[in-house]
């Protein structure tokens, strides 16, 4: 064994730590047996022991220490590969959504001093799906490692960076002093970063960040309701104008809350199949006769009441679920054009 680690018989006390000197003292005189995990670094490199000392009496004196050495060396690497893979994004190399919770959940945790503040930041890549769905998963992947560099580059020593998944990212500053703009000076330093385009193979791309941002414990002292109220105030930033930041704020809350009602109505109605569509009849003034009908679609509410499409299109088209009402519009359209056809009024197809 000893061999193995780069030494001889002769001068192992040389490469022995004072961790385990300590050990060996301490069984010495308590003359007791001791379990311990140490690192012994040698010419042959850096190793993880674990050493069990027993101490082996003769007529009730102390005789010699009998010493199990195990090498954990492999063991320890796994470890800490099994920790890192679980705690740290294999693209960005950056901590992941869990270590970031985790860290952020401990932060709040603590005591601040007064006017001192937890803030959180949430950033997004805008046009990020557009470069990746055009350039490739490759491109993509590069765009993501490139930005995680630039926002790495002006993170100050307080502040936690994370890489939440997608183009998703958080930066996290522990104690930072809201009275004197510290997080603007930081939001506004991030915006001027990506002011530079990216040189990604053959290809000159230009993205921004829009920045929603949460203080604690104004906004909450609870590490995934902060998350929360960050990323609505990223998407009011997004929606006023893209490359800026924004803090969240009461109104804000309540906009995103109303419309995370609107989208659940939506869905209960596709699921329920809650929709109505009117016909409004196009008259040929030349030929004196209706040569067709405009689809117009209704949401019907549970109590009968009728609500028009601009009430609720923009969630529909921004949550993805206009894919099915477009095709239970085309359905039902067609299908009335079929009765229409079969009583014989053939030029009343329906326009969507």
């Amino acid at each position: 064994m000893i061999s193995k680690f780069g030494f001889s018989m002769h001068d192992w006390r040389n490469y022995t730590s004072q961790k385990i000197k300590r050990l060996f003292e301490q069984v010495k005189k308590d003359k007791q047996a001791m379990n311990s995990d140490s690192e012994l670094i040698t010419e042959k490199g850096q190793f993880h022991l674990n050493i069990t000392l027993i101490p082996v009496e003769v007529n009730q004196e102390l005789d010699s220490i009998y010493v199990i050495c195990k090498d954990m060396t492999k063991q320890y690497k796994a470890e800490k590969e099994i920790h890192r893979m679980a705690h740290y994004d294999s693209l960005t190399d950056l901590p992941n959504r869990r270590h970031a919770i985790s860290h952020l959940t401990k932060v709040l945790n603590r005591e601040h001093t007064l006017h001192y503040n937890t803030v959180v930041f949430f950033l997004d890549l805008n046009r990020f799906k557009v470069i990746n769905d055009a350039l490739g998963h490759n491109v993509g992947d590069q765009l993501l490692q490139f930005a995680a560099k630039r926002l790495s580059s002006v993170v100050p020593d307080n502040g936690f960076i994370a890489h939440l998944g997608g183009d998703e990212f958080i930066i996290i500053l522990t104690d930072a002093n809201t009275g004197t703009g510290e997080a603007d000076v930081l939001a506004r330093k991030i915006i001027r970063k990506f002011k530079k385009h990216f040189k990604i193979q053959d290809h000159t791309l230009v993205t921004s960040v829009s920045i929603g941002i949460a203080i604690s414990p104004k906004d909450g002292t609870d590490g995934l309701e902060l998350m929360k109220k960050a990323d609505m105030a990223m998407y009011a930033a997004k929606e006023r104008n893209k490359s800026k930041y924004r803090y969240y704020s009461f109104s804000i809350g309540n906009k995103e809350s109303v419309k995370l009602n609107q989208e659940m109505v939506l869905r209960e109605a596709i699921e329920n199949d809650r929709f109505v569509l009117h016909y409004q009849p196009q008259f040929s003034v030349k030929k004196q006769k209706m040569t067709g009908a405009e689809a117009l679609i209704r949401l019907v509410t549970p109590d009968g009441q009728l609500r028009p499409p601009g009430e609720f299109i923009g969630v529909a088209e921004e949550t993805g679920l206009i894919i099915d009402i477009g095709k239970w519009i085309i359905d039902e359209a067609c299908k009335q054009a079929r009765i229409w056809h079969n009583k014989g009024y053939d030029s009343s197809n329906p326009k969507i």
